[in-house]
């Protein structure tokens, strides 16, 4: 599968890193892949245009991965443009190809991360059969996002701790998060209520109280108080929770 002669994007045949992501996906030699895209200019247009859209996701996704790492590494002001490229094994014109800067790329991670989490939270709420199961599969995405992107995390919570606003994500961005993770909170509570494993009452008030109950575990575990793994902290913070909006011998 590998490249035997000289690629013609030179950059991909510069920077190892990169043709193997490229002949990873494409499960080809990257020269193949170019070769369709500038050789072949009969090739079906759509198909041209899908290559075209694939590289430059896949060339996204290496210079994402590459950032969070740098983050974590040295934080976010002490990271600069070229530190990244170096992670990513690519020139600093390839990074500026894509992001107009740091700010920029590290705003499209958290709103990349909150997507992820609320696709995910969306599909284990609608895909359990009651209240119990799809609280216990809204948790696991949680707790799933809390370790594998524990950096970003970490990254947002100190700039919003210092006031640091210029590398957040735009504020309609969030607003328009937050606004989709209540109402996905609030369809869970009703389904609870309705099944009488919650008391009587509207249903955002115990979806907003979650997710505040969520939004200071993320404080408190990514300043250290709850160790390495959050699972037994999330599970008291659930029991809580569940102790003061669980139906006790209501009449439904």
């Amino acid at each position: 599968m590998a490249c035997t002669r000289p690629c013609p994007c030179a950059f991909a045949h510069k920077n190892e890193r990169f043709r193997l992501t490229i002949e990873r996906h494409f499960e080809v030699p990257c020269r193949q892949v170019f070769e369709s895209l500038s050789f072949f200019p009969n090739l079906d247009s759509g198909f041209r245009m899908s290559l075209r859209e694939q590289r430059r996701a896949h060339t996204i996704e290496l210079i994402l991965e590459a950032a969070s790492r740098a983050f974590g590494d040295q934080g976010f002001y002490s990271t600069s443009m070229e530190d990244i490229a170096q992670e990513a094994g690519c020139g600093t014109g390839t990074l500026y190809g894509y992001f107009s800067g740091k700010a920029e790329i590290f705003s499209r991670l958290v709103s990349d991360l909150t997507e992820r989490f609320l696709q995910g939270a969306d599909a284990a709420v609608d895909e359990a059969e009651d209240f119990d199961s799809a609280l216990s599969g809204y948790l696991a995405v949680f707790q799933d996002m809390a370790l594998k992107d524990g950096t970003v995390l970490g990254l947002l919570l100190s700039m919003f701790q210092s006031h640091e606003v210029d590398a957040l994500p735009d504020a309609e961005v969030m607003r328009r998060a937050d606004e989709r993770h209540i109402a996905l909170l609030t369809r869970l509570m009703q389904q609870g209520i309705k099944e009488g494993v919650l008391r009587k009452m509207e249903p955002q008030l115990p979806a907003l109280a979650l997710m505040g109950i969520i939004h200071s575990f993320i404080f408190g575990w990514l300043g250290g108080l709850f160790g390495e793994d959050p699972a037994a902290a999330i599970n008291t913070c659930t029991q809580l929770f569940l102790d003061g909006a669980r139906a006790r011998g209501e009449t439904q």
